[in-house]
């Protein structure tokens, strides 16, 4: 048990990462059961809120790797705290935008869409405050950032009927359904996280083992167990007519089921790849912050620019085959990633496959939102929300632990390799390494290896051979994680066969244009 509780930071960290996503759940179901209707802006902004969201795992993983580093602990609890504001900035923006423009049902009183707005309106000089307090005392900002408190679905305690019961039953009722639901998808994540260190199958030298396997298997198999117990649970309470988080027959709408499948897989890589791209500019090659985000605008703008453009250029584009489009110039970004990545690259490599891959984001995101809200009734949109939310958010988490995982365990392997094969390497330096390194090399930059090996007295020759191993071991991990994500594009393509051929509504307007 003692490596479980040495990773009590990693825990923490994700605990608050959990919170503010259901918090952000809860405020985005309470807007879903209110909206009588949605228009193209309505779905891009919560693209938008989806994309806001999805980066979360990467400040979370910080927290948790940084925690008892002062100046880095300060950045991470910074990061997280913007990311956190931004997005509650979203979910007003979203909430705000579906009243002016008259999305919310007729029914509803201007009282109670006041009330409404004011509480999911954040507070902003209590974020700038937290925020601030975090460059200084990081727990303390995390602990008391806001955002804890879930959004109240009753909005005047005078109107209850204008309450949709079926909202307040879900939320409050069916507390089994959302512990089994969280602990499930907790188990599985974790699982993932911990590959890298602890083996998947079989156990790494000095890594636990729980009946002779490595506990990663155990904690993946155990989170499909519980999620298999909560479908039972929903299925339980729904044929008991009482409140549920889901209705498990929603899953078998092939295009719902394709649309929330491919949201998972397009998040998954994203976040790979947002974790994988980082760690090369700001650490392999030395870069700074703001070089590296200037790096990654690419991805950035061509994903705006295409979820935008395309309803606008070609509103009448088959779904099916824009996505599918999307997936394969993700793919192509990928393996030219790949192609390019080599020891002595510069940061100007990754230009053109950020430009593929962002175009082939925006292509997804320009569809799949109408796909999933479109598949079902107005009346289980909530439903829909709640399971596009999970799916993006496990998909980010699972590839940003997947990718880390995998960068890793090739980084080890492939550093463990050229060490031996190097004679300018002695023997004993080599012992030392594989018992002070047998849970994994880190990925640390030149700068920092070099120093670390002088203040050990290590010669100089030495120490030029280890730079040239760590250098070549971080290329070939690199390339391992992100061949990983290329094949996980590939393997998307084959879930996409649900997504329509046809604009979601085309029906609709045709028979309304033919209508006397």
């Amino acid at each position: 048990m003692a490596p479980l509780l040495a990773l009590r930071p990693s825990y923490l960290a994700y605990l608050v990462s959990f919170a503010t996503i259901g918090v952000v759940w809860f405020g985005h179901t309470v807007i879903t059961e209110y909206l009588d209707h949605a228009d193209s802006v309505f779905i891009r902004l919560n693209l938008l809120l989806l994309m806001v969201v999805s980066f979360l795992p990467f400040p979370t993983k910080l927290l948790g790797e940084f925690v008892h580093e002062p100046e880095p602990e300060r950045i991470a609890a910074t990061v997280y705290g913007i990311n956190l504001f931004l997005t509650m900035i979203m979910v007003t923006v979203t909430w705000r935008y579906a009243v002016r423009a008259h999305l919310v049902r007729p029914d509803l009183a201007n009282q109670d869409v006041k009330t409404l707005t004011r509480r999911l309106t954040p507070t902003l000089g209590v974020y700038v405050v937290v925020i601030l307090v975090g460059l200084f005392a990081p727990f303390v900002a995390v602990v008391r950032l806001p955002g804890s408190r879930p959004v109240d679905p009753h909005p005047v305690q005078s109107h209850p009927s204008q309450v949709p019961s079926r909202m307040t039953d879900e939320c409050c009722a069916d507390l089994v359904g959302t512990v089994l639901s969280a602990l499930g998808l907790t188990l599985i994540v974790m699982g993932i996280l911990l590959s890298g260190p602890w083996g998947f199958v079989q156990p790494k030298p000095n890594a636990p083992e729980w009946f002779g396997l490595s506990p990663v298997i155990w904690l993946i198999l155990g989170g499909g167990a519980v999620l298999a117990l909560f479908m039972a649970w929903e299925n339980r309470r729904v044929a008991r007519s009482e409140g549920a988080l889901i209705d498990p027959a929603i899953l078998r709408n092939l295009q719902l089921r394709s649309g929330v499948t491919s949201f998972l897989f397009m998040y998954l890589v994203q976040a790979g790849l947002f974790f994988v791209v980082p760690l090369f500019l700001s650490v392999a090659l030395g870069l700074s912050a703001i070089e590296t985000g200037v790096r990654l605008l690419p991805l950035s703008l061509t994903l705006l620019l295409f979820a935008i453009g395309i309803p606008k250029l070609r509103p009448d584009a088959s779904p099916r085959r824009v996505v599918n489009v999307g997936f394969v110039a993700l793919f192509t970004g990928l393996v030219l990633l790949v192609a390019l990545l080599e020891v002595g690259a510069g940061p100007e490599i990754v230009t053109w496959p950020l430009l593929l891959a962002g175009s082939g984001l925006g292509a997804m995101a320009s569809q799949l939102g109408s796909v999933t809200v479109s598949a079902v009734s107005d009346e289980q949109s909530g439903e829909v929300g709640g399971l596009q939310n999970t799916g993006t958010q496990l998909g980010a988490s699972i590839g940003t632990a997947l990718a880390g995982a995998v960068l890793i365990s090739a980084l080890t392997a492939s550093f463990f390799a050229i060490i031996h094969d190097n004679p300018e390497i002695p023997a004993t330096l080599e012992s030392q390494a594989q018992i002070q390194l047998a849970d994994g090399v880190p990925f640390v930059s030149d700068t920092d290896l070099r120093a670390a090996l002088t203040a050990a007295n290590v010669s100089p020759a030495t120490i030029d051979a280890v730079a040239e191993a760590n250098a070549d071991s971080q290329v070939q991990g690199l390339r391992a994680a992100i061949s990983i994500l290329a094949l996980i594009t590939l393997l998307a393509l084959v879930f996409t066969r649900g997504i329509p051929t046809i604009q979601p509504g085309t029906h609709t307007k045709q028979n309304s244009q033919r209508a006397p």
